[in-house]
């Protein structure tokens, strides 16, 4: 990702990537809700715990990606991307636009 974000001279940088608590094969061959979660709440978590993990309680964060998989309270800090076309100048004045408050 932050190879990605350099060569495209994108500005600022990528200071980290959350953790997969649920990979992708893992959740393909089970059903989720036998745990009681959906996909959407283990992204969720894992914004959630890396948040914890690193950041003040008030910090401004944007959350980008490409599928619409995320809990309705990260949603003013989301900013979903078309998997073909990546992050736009549009969505990137968005997410300066949050993180600038």
């Amino acid at each position: 990702m932050q190879d990605m974000w350099t060569d495209r001279q994108l500005p600022g940088r990528v200071i980290d990537i959350t953790p997969t608590i649920v990979s992708a094969s893992w959740s393909s061959n089970i059903d989720l809700e036998d745990f009681g979660l959906d996909v959407r709440q283990s992204k969720g978590i894992e914004i959630d715990f890396w948040l914890f993990e690193n950041t003040l309680a008030d910090a401004r964060y944007v959350i980008i990606d490409d599928e619409y998989e995320i809990p309705d309270s990260q949603l003013p800090h989301f900013i979903l991307t078309n998997p073909f076309d990546g992050l736009t100048e549009l969505l990137a004045d968005r997410a300066i636009a949050l993180l600038n408050g």
